[in-house]
């Protein structure tokens, strides 16, 4: 999967889920930002943005397309350091309950 294929996945799945309500910046490390800006009533899917993240996932490119196709949960990545969380952590977990 592709990091364009990423984001068109999430902004199907993220078009059918309420508002986010937050900023999160997905830190894909050498493939790049994805940002995720719930803080205008829809959630989109974003190459930048001048909003400061209320959240931050570290997480590799392979890891976010196995989370957003269902074969690895967010909560396991977390727990086995596949993914790193800084900011607010509720907003991780609601997006986490989003991307399931």
């Amino acid at each position: 999967m592709s990091l364009e294929t990423l984001k068109s996945s999430m902004q199907s799945r993220l078009k059918t889920a309420p508002p986010l309500g937050y900023v999160v910046d997905l830190d894909l490390g050498d493939d790049g930002h994805v940002f995720l800006d719930g803080s205008d009533g829809t959630t989109q899917v974003l190459d930048v943005t001048d909003k400061t993240p209320d959240t931050i996932l570290t997480v590799s490119l392979e890891t976010i397309e196995k989370i957003v196709s269902g074969d690895t949960d967010p909560n396991m990545a977390v727990l086995m350091g596949k993914m790193k969380v800084s900011g607010m952590m509720g907003v991780a977990l609601k997006l986490a309950s989003y991307l399931e």
